[in-house]
């Protein structure tokens, strides 16, 4: 799984091709991999256990139009896709990779706003059809294995779409906060201007006005 991961940060890392190949980023998809694994064998086990069907096929029109083993699998990955991802899926990638690139806290929570909802996005459209296959139709025992290869294509689009750090450093922040305050410095400077040619001009017409009544 670490692996995997390693690759497909790898693969992401090339798209920008002036940028030297980041090997801290690299190992905070590897820990955080090897963590989110762990979480996997030990929370599948319980969904398969609890979520039969029971509670869609209670449902009006549900019960009817799907057999059990297809309301399993659905009811499966919701469970897996609206409770496990957002509440200990992303927390676990947004505090690891974060930590190990050096992120400190107040850039960590920055990044996770920033970038939690249109990441939720990309992972329902992609992670409920795998999960439904997942559930319905691949043995439990193989079930890992399989999110392993589908997880190499999801940390591609993972870490594009928010594997680095460096917008969010220290650094970053220090420098944006130098160009906000060189901006406003800019700013109140030429409004200063304005009113300096503004009193010029109210005393040049003062004077014309008064040398063309003498």
């Amino acid at each position: 799984g670490a692996t995997l991961a390693v690759c497909g940060d790898a693969i992401a890392q090339t798209k920008d091709k002036d940028a030297e190949y980041d090997k801290r980023r690299a190992a905070s998809f590897a820990v955080f991999d090897m963590a989110y694994r762990a979480l996997q064998h030990f929370s599948f086990p319980i969904i398969v256990a609890h979520c039969h069907g029971q509670y869609l096929g209670s449902l009006p029109m549900v019960g009817e139009t799907f057999d059990a083993s297809q309301l399993a699998a659905m009811e499966q990955t919701l469970a897996s896709q609206l409770g496990i991802v957002p509440f200990l899926y992303y927390p676990a990638f947004f505090a690891l990779t974060g930590a190990i690139q050096g992120l400190n806290a107040s850039g960590a929570v920055t990044r996770a706003k920033e970038n939690f909802f249109p990441l939720m996005k990309r992972n329902l459209l992609f992670w409920i059809p795998v999960q439904f296959v997942q559930f319905g139709y691949i043995q439990e025992d193989l079930q890992i294995p399989f999110l392993s290869v589908c997880g190499l294509a999801w940390t591609f689009i993972l870490s594009v779409s928010a594997g680095s750090t460096k917008n969010y450093t220290p650094d970053k922040e220090v420098q944006e906060a130098m160009l906000t305050n060189s901006s406003n410095k800019h700013t109140e400077m030429a409004m200063a201007s304005e009113a300096i040619n503004e009193e010029e001009d109210v005393s040049t017409s003062a004077m014309m006005a008064d040398a063309a009544t003498y």
